[in-house]
């Protein structure tokens, strides 16, 4: 990612608006200013809310104050799943997992081996959630910044408006996906586990991570608030500025923010700038525009969003939308709808989840261990559980996600 600002400062790929090269000191200038988008310091606006609450165990006290009351089998991964989309949506889906499965190993570590097929089922259930929980806001996942990166100079989806959009859909993928969990594991013949609650006192740093966080919520969804403010990035700068100037976040939290992340962002942002500098887009996105010219708007859409989730199962969600994105984007824009169909793409790239390598969800429940160093989860179970739900997903994103979506003029 970082080779991406000097490599298209050096091969000129920038064009002025008479589509003459920029001289390099107005390259790099240009390809710097597009590393340090909004839309950047909005990951990182999210990331610095994600570190605060897991330093402070916030998260972990959500989640089992939650856990510790349901003693229903069947209920069990259903409320798992929904307790993973609750907090993709504020901590990422990347932290997600990690934290969930750290609540419930020390307990199924303690299940008796019988209990194998209930165990699977409860991971599944996280790895699920989480993925579809990277859908649900814009700061859920890192491919949601690079779809608010891609609509900047187009049409700008506000958070409340991908709420609004991302949620039911969500919510509908998640009760498949319990179905699909009762038919594959009858979690009926096992007994839920115990989960305790996490013990502490509540502290100044509590209340303080909390209002942070309502007040940038509340500013990234009252749309007056962003005339003010311009855009989300500069609202992201608010939780920044308190956690790490009151002491909440120090000089190591900042060090340990998932830079590799960040960068890869910002040099997709770089790079969707430099092909469409360069007018590689534009020749793209007419190709394709032409030989869809007689497709209705629906059709266009869903062989976009098919796309997306064939290269999204294939290599990771963020990779998949680098490269996907700026072309639908530019092909969206050529119809009217960018909207609409950039969208549609994003969600299919958190929709996809039928191999390991589709997601970290995934391969983190790959990697949890039982008491002897054993997998509890293989290859082929992601694959059982995550085909059919890619499936699902596609289907919901392109029936029940366009018609919400063409409703609430997306």
């Amino acid at each position: 990612a970082l080779a991406i600002p000097p490599l298209t400062v050096i091969m000129r790929v920038f064009l002025s608006e008479d589509l003459t090269s920029l001289n390099p000191a107005e390259a790099s200038t240009f390809a710097f200013a597009k590393m340090g988008a909004p839309v950047v310091m909005l990951i990182i606006g999210g990331y610095s809310i994600s570190a605060a609450m897991s330093k402070f165990a916030l998260d972990k006290f959500v989640a089992t104050a939650i856990l510790s009351r349901v003693r229903n089998p069947v209920l069990f991964p259903f409320v798992l799943m929904n307790l993973a989309l609750f907090l993709s949506m504020w901590v990422s889906n990347v932290a997600t997992p990690v934290l969930l499965y750290s609540v419930i190993q020390p307990i199924v570590r303690g299940m008796p081996a019988t209990a194998l097929p209930y165990v699977k089922s409860l991971i599944l259930a996280i790895s699920i959630g989480s993925n579809i929980g990277g859908m649900a806001t814009p700061i859920a996942s890192p491919q949601n910044a690079v779809a608010l990166s891609q609509l900047r100079d187009l049409q700008e989806i506000g958070f409340l408006e991908w709420m609004a959009a991302a949620l039911p859909q969500c919510f509908l993928m998640i009760v498949l996906a319990q179905c699909l969990l009762m038919v594959m594991f009858r979690p009926q013949r096992y007994a839920a586990p115990f989960i305790p609650k996490h013990q502490g006192s509540f502290k100044l740093e509590h209340l303080i991570i909390i209002v942070s966080i309502f007040i940038t919520v509340f500013l990234w969804c009252f749309k007056p608030a962003l005339a003010v403010f311009g855009s989300e990035g500069v609202v992201a700068c608010i939780p920044i500025f308190l956690f790490y100037g009151l002491g909440i976040l120090n000089k190591e939290d900042f060090n340990n923010l998932p830079w590799n992340v960040i960068f890869l962002v910002a040099g997709g942002t770089v790079l969707g700038a430099a092909v469409e500098s360069s007018q590689l887009l534009s020749m793209v996105a007419k190709t394709i525009h032409d030989s869809l010219q007689h497709a209705s708007l629906w059709h266009v859409y869903c062989v976009f969003s098919l796309f997306t989730f064939l290269v999204s199962s294939l290599v990771s969600h963020t990779v998949a939308s680098l490269i996907v994105l700026p072309i639908v984007a530019e092909v969206g824009a050529s119809l009217g709808h960018p909207r609409l169909i950039v969208m549609g793409c994003t969600l299919a790239c958190s929709g996809a989840m039928a191999l390991p390598v589709s997601s970290f969800p995934n391969m983190a429940a790959i990697g949890l261990d039982n008491e002897v160093g054993k997998s509890y989860i293989h290859a082929q179970d992601i694959i059982m559980a995550g085909a059919p739900m890619t499936l699902f997903s596609a289907t919901v994103v392109m029936t029940f996600g366009y018609a919400l979506m063409t409703m609430i003029h997306f």
